[in-house]
């Protein structure tokens, strides 16, 4: 994997963690609702579109937290978020980014980079709101 691929991989895990917990780095999983906090929560994708899907990889809407158990044991408990993704998106939505997922997508280095410079201010705005510290890479 490229160093710029792992670098967006990493920023985005703490971009998805820093949106979906409070001031005190709590969340909720969006899958089983137990209690996370920033450290313990994992950014998990929807099962529906492989995190190998390029074109969906560092997507705000399909990666949110979730606990290790739904994560990693559960595989992702697809139905239940895929229903969470339609009660907040709506049904539209999800099925097109189903149906785009399928379809070929590149990146451009250039796009990438500029991703990542976009994802590191969204980090450091919301780390203004946070009573804990992290490293934004």
């Amino acid at each position: 994997m490229k160093k710029i691929d792992k670098t967006l991989d990493t920023i985005h895990s703490i971009l998805i963690r820093l949106i979906n917990t409070d001031e005190n780095g709590i969340g909720y999983c969006y899958t089983c609702n137990d209690r996370l906090t920033f450290h313990t929560a994992q950014c998990g994708h929807y099962p529906k579109i492989p995190r190998g899907n390029m074109q969906f990889r560092w997507n705000l809407v399909i990666h949110k937290i979730q606990c290790e158990s739904c994560n990693c044991f559960k595989d992702g408990l697809a139905e239940p978020f895929r229903d969470m993704l339609v009660f907040e998106f709506g049904h539209n939505k999800v099925s097109r980014y189903e149906i785009n997922s399928k379809k070929p997508f590149k990146w451009f280095k250039f796009d990438k980079q500029q991703l990542l410079k976009e994802y590191r201010v969204k980090c450091r705005e919301l780390m203004q709101d946070k009573n804990f510290e992290i490293q934004i890479p």
